[in-house]
């Protein structure tokens, strides 16, 4: 699991030193690296498919752009199996992250061909995987999955976030207890370094369209994460 953590922040100092330099790139690397969610899936859930998706993506990410950007085949090919990988280290993590990879090259290069033939590469990915989610997806039936379900864990009517919890401060920490209460809160020094961030990017004009970007996933994940949200997972049962 550590070397996973390490592997994915060299992959995402890979992936942004083209557009950000090696001193953005390192930054980046170290939020990556301190960022609170990875901290509570390592040390608090011991969740390792979901580090190894986190370490694998920020690689995906890296090949995609640099074949998007110079249409080296062999970062499509790594790119394909880098993402095949994704999908077989984690399942909700894949849902989440292939939407980003669809739309990514539309966000760098503005071209829809590179955009087509970016989702062949998505296409080829998908196949080489359609062994493990095919049948996840078609054969529900065939399965009591509801089980799984019924628990109060993975209803999400029941895990919504509140906005005043959303922005709260850390919370003391009693060394004490076996399981530590955990906060559901943005990091607030996260926050603050993501809006000098943008202030300071939004200035170069190569790189708006992945800023653009990001603050509308960013945007888009906080509101899926509130009560707001209740009728986009009662419509799309795939969330």
């Amino acid at each position: 699991m550590i070397l996973a953590a390490l592997a994915g922040a060299v992959g995402l100092f890979a992936w942004l030193r083209d557009g950000l330099g090696w001193r953005g790139a390192a930054v980046a690397s170290i939020a990556y690296l301190s960022a609170p969610y990875l901290s509570f899936t390592l040390f608090h859930r011991g969740a390792f498919a979901e580090s190894l998706a986190l370490s694998i993506a920020p690689l995906a990410f890296f090949f995609l752009h640099r074949w998007a950007n110079n249409g080296q085949w062999g970062s499509g090919v790594a790119y394909v199996v880098c993402h095949a990988l994704l999908v077989l280290s984690h399942n909700i993590s894949a849902l989440l992250l292939t939407a980003l990879l669809a739309l990514y090259p539309l966000l760098i290069t503005r071209r829809l061909a590179v955009l087509l033939k970016g989702w062949g590469l998505l296409g080829l990915a998908l196949g080489l995987t359609s062994f493990f989610w095919l049948p996840a997806l078609g054969e529900r039936d065939l399965v009591k999955i509801e089980r799984v379900f019924v628990l109060e864990i993975f209803d999400y009517r029941r895990n919504f976030i509140a906005p005043a919890e959303l922005f709260a401060p850390p919370t003391t920490v009693e060394s004490g207890l076996a399981l530590q209460p955990v906060t559901r809160s943005i990091s607030l020094v996260a926050l603050g370094l993501a809006v000098v961030g943008v202030v300071g990017i939004l200035r170069l004009s190569a790189q708006r369209g992945l800023v653009i970007g990001a603050l509308a996933t960013g945007m888009l994940s906080i509101a899926l994460a509130l009560e707001i949200s209740r009728p986009i997972w009662d419509t799309l049962s795939i969330l």
